[in-house]
């Protein structure tokens, strides 16, 4: 079969995947060739050298395992073009491409043209997705094999569907909220048909075929490690559920004034589906804003039993603003100079996007990922990493996560050589010894605690800073200097 005969018709699928490939090339160019950030040089590349290296799908020194997939399709793309910061990064933005391309079509299908142009602009300078799409982790490759699901499941090529969605799951188990949803809508959409009980259990059947390969995964990784999950590291909300719940849904779907700053534009997207709802319920359908909301609230819900980091909710936002693209047409198509008004509040979002992607948050990394601030972070320890090797070249170097792999890895992109790392309890068997302290990582393995009990023996040698960001260098006092 033809791969033509299987995409989107109309529209040139290849033409628009290009043109948004290129977009994306020229405003993330900066980060191109940036260096890794938190747990991309935590978790996801080292899994990804383990596959590259030696083959290993499962490591059973890791407290929680995610499906291989990713790190899988990754590490072969190294062995065809090369092990780079270039080729990682364009990885990253192919996939961010794909899942515009298919939000494009999605939206096109369902509403329209102005709805997929709206739906695909706001996606694209969405604060969380234009700071992921510039990183390599797992939530662009979620988004996209989440949109590509939805995409083949409502146009009803079930075999594309199955294998979108498998693959989905094998990303991450974590997007089992989409395949419930997408199970749960089809049940809702036909309870009230008067179809015999087998035709509906089999059509439900065929909707949750793809949990088979998450199925699968999850057992083979007990055979291997003997356990699924641990569930301490997995369920770590121990107080309100339904406080966090609410929290969750006012911060990513409404305002955020909090610290974290996941989102300060969404309330300008609420308010357009509230109203469009109100004044247009009467005369529009809303099926399937029914299964954008059971992804999203299933989504939201999922967690707030656990972490909440901002870009786990990335898989949510291709379906809210596709709502409110959708809105903001119909709501604009009630006006004389409807695409005078569509274009000027497309750019207004925009451009209070675009206003929120800096600041001056001086935190921990992972909250940075919620916009372009993680950057600042990145050129802050490379600055760093450069200021040892110059000044300090031979001086053993204790410090935290993610300094203690940055310093270590020059191909990650802070340093030219890797730097000798102590611990913190080997402090006293140097003399020539440098501590550093990263505000992005505060009191991880005790550091501040160590600082302040140790603070007559340490030297303040050099402070960082950069847009409010904090990287401090004490050095080890000599005995002349005690």
């Amino acid at each position: 079969m033809e791969l033509s005969r299987l995409l989107p018709k109309k529209y040139n699928f290849y033409l628009i995947f290009i043109v948004i490939f290129t977009l994306l090339i020229v405003i993330k160019l900066n980060t191109l060739t940036a260096p890794f950030h938190w747990d991309v040089m935590g978790y996801a590349v080292p899994t990804t050298e383990a596959v590259y290296h030696n083959g290993v799908l499962i490591d059973k020194s890791s407290p929680i395992n995610h499906p291989p997939l990713f790190f899988i399709v990754h590490a072969l793309i190294w062995k065809i073009f090369g092990k780079s910061l270039l080729v990682s990064h364009l990885f990253n933005i192919v996939l961010g491409s794909l899942g515009l391309t298919f939000l494009f079509f999605l939206a096109k299908e369902l509403y329209g043209s102005r709805v997929a142009v709206t739906a695909t602009l706001l996606l694209t300078f969405n604060q969380i997705f234009f700071s992921q799409v510039g990183q390599v982790y797992l939530s662009i490759a979620l988004m996209s094999t989440a949109i590509l699901s939805v995409y083949f499941y409502l146009k009803k090529k079930y075999v594309l569907y199955i294998i979108s969605a498998s693959l989905m799951l094998l990303v991450k188990e974590t997007s089992v909220v989409v395949l419930i949803a997408i199970i749960a809508f089809d049940f809702l959409i036909n309870l009230f048909k008067k179809e015999r009980i087998g035709k509906v259990i089999k059509r439900l059947a065929l909707a949750a075929i793809p949990g088979i390969s998450l199925l699968t995964w999850l057992f083979s990784h007990y055979l291997v490690t003997g356990w699924v999950y641990k569930t301490e590291d997995v369920f770590l909300n121990e107080g309100n559920y339904i406080s966090l719940l609410f929290k969750n849904f006012i911060k990513h779907l409404i305002y955020d004034s909090s610290l974290e700053n996941v989102n300060r534009v969404n309330w300008i997207i609420f308010l357009l589906v509230i109203v469009s709802t109100v004044i247009f319920i009467r005369k529009k359908s809303y099926k399937y804003e029914i299964l954008f909301l059971l992804i999203i609230v299933g989504n939201v819900a999922f967690f707030s039993l656990t972490e909440d980091l901002p870009r786990y909710f990335l898989i949510i936002f291709p379906f809210y603003l596709l709502m409110g693209a959708r809105a903001l047409v119909m709501l604009a198509n009630s006006f004389k100079y409807k695409n005078i008004i569509l274009i000027a509040v497309i750019i207004s979002i925009t451009v209070l996007s675009v206003m929120n992607y800096h600041g001056t948050r001086n935190t921990d990394g992972w909250r940075l990922e919620s916009n372009m601030e993680y950057l600042d972070m990145v050129r802050l320890h490379k600055t760093v990493g450069k200021f040892i090797e110059a000044k300090y070249p031979h001086c053993k170097v204790a410090t935290t996560f993610p300094l203690i792999i940055a310093f270590t890895e020059p191909w990650y992109g802070y340093v030219k050589k890797p730097i000798q790392l102590i611990t913190f309890q080997d402090i006293e068997h140097y003399s020539d010894v440098l501590i550093v302290w990263s505000s992005q990582s505060r009191n991880y393995e005790g550091i501040d605690r160590f600082i302040e009990l140790n603070k007559k023996q340490l030297k303040e040698i050099r402070n960082f800073y950069y847009r409010g960001k904090i990287v401090k260098v004490y050095k080890k006092k000599s005995y002349t200097e005690l």
